[in-house]
């Protein structure tokens, strides 16, 4: 349902840290995700993904994303053809995306296991917590609202 957008990555991108990847924006749309008082996004959530599948900035790290979004649209002020034409060729135009489902997979588990771990943390502090009996977030409780490729 998400807009999406591909760009290269080149050799001042990497030097910065970044990889070749995904950052996905999610919406939580079922189960509400337990998230600290301070995470304004809910229930939004950006997530940076390697393409090997480690999850690079995970939701709580928004300000890492961001700043990587930021490097990425200083030097993309046009489409970028020749990313475009690569995720094409490895994609067959979008045909076959099991690649980024694998990542995005990747990405909804690192939310879900964040939650827990909050709600696990909350056992132990004041004020009671916030677990919540028999609620775990999956893919059906995410919708994309956009994504980056990073190649």
């Amino acid at each position: 349902m998400g807009l999406f957008a591909v760009a290269s990555l080149d050799d001042a991108l990497r030097n910065d840290g970044l990889e070749p990847g995904v950052i996905f924006c999610l919406k939580n749309i079922r189960n509400p995700v337990q998230t600290d008082s301070s995470y304004a996004l809910a229930p939004h959530f950006l997530v940076y993904v390697t393409a090997e599948g480690e999850v690079k900035n995970p939701f709580t790290a928004t300000r890492q994303v961001l700043d990587s979004l930021k490097k990425l649209a200083v030097r993309h002020t046009v489409p970028d053809e020749t990313a475009i034409n690569a995720f094409n060729r490895s994609t067959r135009k979008g045909a076959d995306m099991q690649p980024y489902q694998q990542l995005l997979a990747k990405a909804i588990d690192s939310i879900a296991g964040k939650s827990q771990e909050t709600g696990v943390l909350s056992l132990f502090s004041r004020g009671g917590t916030v677990l919540a009996p028999g609620e775990s977030q999956g893919i059906e409780d995410f919708e994309v609202v956009s994504h980056l490729i990073l190649l």
